[in-house]
């Protein structure tokens, strides 16, 4: 039974694992670090005591079973990358260890997500529906996370992030309202698959509120695949989501003319800075493609590197259109 719900809690939890006494973004990666931690080694002690014959050493026997399980080929292929990428980083110590800000993407956090999958893997291999479960589980939490997010807009301050402004918000856990609308989208997604209106409208939900034109984006093609597979369910799904972004898009509205004033929660659909900024990202990140295009930079490393692959007049621009400094960029140099 408990194997049977491990996998289920780990993914309705996941999105809610803080530090209450730390609120930052860096006590959030290292919650979930510890978070991670915790169930891969619950996992695989649930998992040997489940098979008493199972020893550690039959690890060493997985590779002779890649040709005939694709799963455990494709996850032992990541692994061996990652490793390699860290390994032949600029900055070992960063890619190891993961960002130097947030600690975030490093090769230890990665390896603990593939641990992860394969134990789910593992498990459903002697009860299918544990796929199911998890899918469940995750758009329960999202959907909890969907309404903490309406709650934060209504009451126009933050449940967790004390130092964000009603401008912010949503966040609940979140480091921006991007991070949190990709989760949303995940959400409506998995609902979808799943055939729950009420996960999908509350996904919905959820990117309404954080008013993200990605996300937005994202929705539709959802709604165009539904209709593609499966046209009379795709109306419906559809008809759910529209209404899902309405409302939420309408609880924003009406909170931005409340008491607390929030107009600057529409920005990422109204203005067409963050269209403009992303890409010069876009830009430097093609030319670090270009710079490393067998293995990259390692986790957490090209994020403090990619300034050297836009020109001087390229960074004044960025700079100037996403903080409005005219001269920010000289101003350092």
């Amino acid at each position: 039974m408990i194997l049977k719900l491990l996998w289920p809690t780990f993914a309705f939890l996941y999105p809610f694992v803080v530090l209450p006494w730390l609120p930052s973004y860096a006590g959030v990666v290292l919650a979930k670090h510890g978070f991670v931690l915790l169930f891969v080694l619950l996992g695989a002690l649930l998992e040997m005591l489940a098979h008493p014959a199972t020893r550690l050493g039959h690890l060493l026997h997985l590779p002779r079973k890649l040709r005939t399980q694709p799963v455990l080929a494709l996850l032992f292929a990541l692994a061996l990358v990652m490793v390699l990428a860290a390994l032949f980083s600029p900055e070992r110590a960063v890619a190891l260890t993961g960002s130097v800000s947030d600690y975030t993407d490093g090769l230890g956090w990665s390896l603990m997500m593939l641990a992860v999958a394969l134990l789910v893997y593992l498990r459903t291999r002697e009860d299918p529906e544990t796929p199911r479960r998890v899918a469940f589980g995750l758009v329960l939490g999202g959907s909890l996370l969907a309404l903490l997010a309406l709650a934060e807009v209504l009451m126009g301050r933050p449940l967790f992030y004390v130092r964000a402004t009603p401008a912010d918000l949503p966040l609940v856990t979140f480091p921006q309202k991007g991070h949190l609308s990709g989760y949303f989208v995940l959400t409506a997604g998995v609902a979808l698959g799943l055939r729950n209106p009420w996960g999908l409208f509350l996904g919905a939900l959820g990117i309404g509120l954080a008013f993200n034109r990605a996300g937005l984006l994202a929705l539709g093609v959802l709604a165009l695949l539904a209709l593609w597979r499966a046209p009379r369910y795709g109306l419906l799904a559809s008809l759910v989501l529209a209404l899902g972004v309405g409302t939420g898009m309408g609880a924003v509205w009406r909170a931005s003319r409340g008491p607390v004033e929030g107009g600057g929660t529409v920005r990422e659909v109204a203005s067409p800075s963050t269209f403009l900024t992303r890409l010069y990202y876009w830009k430097a990140a093609l030319g670090g493609m270009a710079a490393r295009p067998l293995l990259g930079w390692g986790g957490g490393v090209f994020e403090h590197r990619w300034p050297q692959f836009l020109t001087p007049k390229d960074l004044e621009a960025f700079l100037q259109t996403e903080f409005g400094r005219p001269n920010a960029f000289l101003e350092r140099v």
